[in-house]
């Protein structure tokens, strides 16, 4: 390894890693042995490598045994003065450091930063790594001026270096603050802080643990300098990022986790996890007494930190604390309560006292919820007399309180129903799956097994539903549509909402179109519709709606006919439902257009998108970009029926607005410059036609990258309008790679049908410039795949012609015969 390598990152108290040397993979155990005899550079690599591993593994005392023979190998092989000797010395200086060898470590240190600054210069990451594992030592030894001085150098060092928004300065400002903490000078050591919480949030995100670190040093300082509210923002802040990271690496509580299942051991936290719930205790702790001194004992906050404390108290097995913090919990919420009934006399007990037992319990969820947790921890301590008083008093006081519940659950299930829609609305899906859940289960609460409540929880589930549709979850959306249907189908018949059912049923075959099940989703579009006619009076909207996707469906299976029948019956539904003059009928018209030119109808295409054409135009205005795509539709109907120059308008129109809506570089524009290319090629207007493919060539080249397929079906009609020109080099260019990009993507299907064409023009601009052998060689690519495609009878004879020609010119008479008389054959 080089120098340096390793020496970028932070630990947990915000100094710089160690050099290791090496690459981060894991040594095994190993013993020290006697390395007499065996001396070369790659051994003494391998234990310095050794030595990191150890002191990662919490050996600080093997590692520096490893370290003082790489130390000696080094020398010996190397010389005092390498760089290897340097980073050797680097790390045993910091181990030394931290075993509060300070003499020791500043010797190795001092000699490393000689070593580092003789072959870098005094400019160097490495040489700032070091000053600042000396200003560590220096700090340790109580000298904080000088280790201040450290610090600065290094400080401006990786500014230089790194740049001002680097980890490895906020590290260095981490320890800048700690000193000026040291030496009082508060409002510094603030602002060092502040910088390097701005830089550790730039670079981790909020949500990391050295955050939390410097907000809690930040807290700690403001406590000092009696700046209460800022100490506790910031504690709050530190405690809300460990919350999180422990939640999210698994090793947090449930504050919400109503079955604690205490008859099974208590899993324990691994001891990086016990690290960081300890640290959270420190939060805790500090925050604790800052909001008893501003806000009272008796505040709201005061009660929740308890009970968070105790949960953390909990997880680590601190089972006395654990204990007072929920009685401290249970205390203060009971002060807090409204005056209510008791259910048995008594008093509280103090803040903190951790024995079993409660009285005067009031009936409020909360403090019911903590007896419960208070009686799991009396039983991971076997103290099974005082849990079972916790959880009886718990037990009374959620049977009371649920007979007063249940009154206002269905009160806050409606609420809590008008949350979820507005976050529906607002495009919020998980939180609207969140907050229909919430209301799914205080119906169920509210109502239990009563009639009173099911259309209400069918409106919830498919409201659910429509989160998971509107989230891609298909399957999941398909289960509680389903689930709908069933509590619609069970309510009663003076409660039943028809309306309700057919909602559902129509998301319902939409997630089964979504799901390529289409004949599913077409039987329940059939079975809405009975229903629309049985029940709701053949409702014309909710019928437009079902036929028009039932045709969207029929169409999907190229069920043409159906399709087509299915769409002109939306259409007649929307107009009676909406009016002629809505865009709902002009989409139905176009739709059939579209059918109709599918099966080669072109004049009723026409027709139809013509209808279309004009009933957008006056609804949404000409410069509408729905309206410019019926233009484009409609375009490329009236080319196929060679009414060329009234194309032409369309695509004009069209390439108009959609370059003033959507921009130059969209591929909508570049489809209307293709298809304008194709209509210019086909009236022999070759320069214009090259002008438009050029264009949309350039269009596609940019959105989809020059290796596209979409490329490539552009620089074939381009070529081909070269090669009319008689520009067949400019041609040979284009046609090669279209070639090479259809080739490199394999996307021609089984009959190379995109290849064989391509190969076949190419053939004929070889010919024209009397490259023969060239041409008999694309010629034949292209016959041999029409030989075996299903485009046999109708491009085969061509290419056989063309091939016998290009025999023909090349002197191969007998090649030719052969290749004629096979086309006559063929023919």
């Amino acid at each position: 390894g080089g120098e340096g390598e390793g020496e970028v990152g932070v630990d947990g108290d915000g100094a710089t890693k160690k050099d290791k040397n090496s690459d981060d993979a894991a040594v095994p155990s190993v013993d020290l042995l006697d390395y007499e005899g065996c001396f070369s550079v790659s051994i003494s690599d391998t234990l310095h490598c050794l030595g990191f591993a150890r002191d990662a593994d919490g050996d600080p005392d093997g590692a520096l045994e490893f370290y003082d023979l790489a130390l000696d190998m080094r020398r010996d092989l190397l010389g005092e003065d390498d760089l290897r000797v340097a980073e050797t010395l680097h790390n045993k200086g910091a181990i030394l450091c931290e075993a509060g060898e300070c003499e020791l470590a500043m010797e190795c240190l001092d000699a490393a930063l000689v070593i580092r600054t003789r072959h870098h210069g005094d400019d160097h990451e490495s040489c700032a790594d070091t000053q600042q594992w000396m200003g560590n030592v220096m700090r340790e030894w109580g000298d904080l001026d000088e280790a201040l001085e450290y610090f600065k150098s290094a400080l401006t060092i990786k500014k230089r270096r790194l740049g001002d928004d680097h980890d490895d300065v906020a590290d260095t400002l981490h320890n800048m603050a700690v000193v000026l903490d040291d030496m009082a000078k508060y409002e510094l050591s603030l602002a060092a802080y502040r910088e390097a919480l701005r830089i550790r949030k730039l670079n981790y995100g909020t949500d990391h643990m050295l955050v939390a670190d410097t907000l809690q040093c930040m807290g700690n300082v403001e406590c000092v300098t009696e700046r209460h509210e800022d100490a506790l923002d910031h504690f709050r802040q530190s405690i809300d990022v460990r919350e999180r990271l422990l939640e999210r690496e698994g090793s947090g509580h449930a504050a919400t986790d109503e079955h604690d299942p205490f008859v099974v051991p208590r899993r324990r936290s691994l001891d990086e996890s016990r690290a960081q719930l300890e640290k959270l205790i420190e939060s805790y702790e500090e925050a604790l007494p800052l909001n008893k001194l501003l806000h009272g004992n008796d505040d709201a906050d005061v009660a929740h930190l308890l009970s968070r404390m105790a949960e953390v108290y909990s997880d680590v097995g601190d089972w006395d604390n654990a204990v007072g913090s929920f009685q401290g919990a249970i205390r203060v919420h009971k002060a807090n309560c409204a005056p209510a009934a008791s259910l048995n006399g008594g008093g509280d007990g103090e803040d903190g006292k951790a024995n079993g037992g409660e009285g005067g319990v009031d009936d409020d969820l909360d403090v019911a919820t903590l007896l419960r947790r208070k009686g799991n921890v009396h039983m991971y301590r076997e103290e099974h007399a005082a849990a079972r008083d916790c959880f009886e008093a718990s037990l009374r006081a959620r049977k009371r309180l649920l007979k007063k519940d249940r009154e206002q659950a269905a009160l806050v299930a409606s609420t809590q129903y008008a949350v979820g829609a507005a976050e529906h609305e607002s495009g919020r899906h998980p939180e609207a799956l969140r907050a229909f859940g919430k209301t799914l289960r205080l119906l169920r609460y509210a109502h239990g097994d009563e009639d009173g409540g099911q259309a209400r929880m069918g409106d919830v589930l498919h409201w659910i539903g429509r989160q998971y549709d509107s989230l891609s979850e298909p399957p999941k959306a398909r289960a509680q549509y389903l689930e709908a249907l069933k509590v619609y189908k069970s309510c009663p018949p003076k409660d039943r909402d028809d309306r309700a059912v057919v909602r559902t049923l129509h998301l319902l075959a939409g997630v089964h179109e979504k799901m390529d099940q289409l004949s599913m989703a077409l039987k329940i579009y059939n079975e809405e519709l009975r229903i629309i006619d049985d029940k709701l009076d053949g409702d014309s909207r909710s019928a437009a709606d079902a036929l028009f996707n039932a045709g969207n469906a029929y169409a999907k299976k190229r069920d043409f006919a159906n399709a087509m029948d299915y769409f002109e019956r939306a259409g007649q539904r929307m107009e009676t439902a909406y009016g002629r003059d809505d865009e709902r009928v002009a989409i139905c018209l176009e739709k059939l257009g579209i059918l109709y030119a599918k099966r080669g109808l072109n004049d009723l295409a026409r027709d139809r998108l013509t209808e279309a054409y004009e009933l957008k135009e006056k609804v949404n205005g000409r410069d509408h970009v729905e309206t410019a795509t019926t233009a484009f539709k409609l375009g490329c109907v009236l080319d196929k029926i060679e009414q060329s120059a009234a194309s032409m308008e369309c695509y004009r129109e069209s390439l108009r607005v959609r370059r003033a809506m959507i921009g130059d570089d969209h591929a909508d524009v570049a489809a209307t410059l293709f298809r304008m290319g194709e209509n210019y090629a086909g009236r022999d207007m070759h320069d214009d036609a090259i002008r438009c493919f050029q264009e949309a060539l350039t269009i596609r080249s940019k959105l989809f990258g020059d290796n596209d397929d979409m490329v490539a079906a552009t620089l074939h009609p381009l070529a081909k309008a070269y090669a009319s020109k008689n520009k067949h080099d400019k041609a040979l260019v284009f046609y090669k790679e279209a070639l090479r990009i259809r080739k490199a993507n394999s996307s021609d299907g089984p009959d190379g049908k995109e290849l064989a064409e391509i190969s076949f023009d190419m053939g004929q601009s070889l010919e024209n410039k009397q490259s023969y052998r060239s041409a008999i060689e694309h010629f034949g690519e292209a016959a041999r795949t029409w030989s075996e495609g299903g485009h046999r009878h109708r491009n085969l004879p061509s290419a056989l012609v063309k091939l016998g020609n290009a025999h023909e010119g090349n002197g191969e008479y007998d090649a030719a015969s052969e290749r004629f008389a096979e086309a006559l054959g063929v023919l």
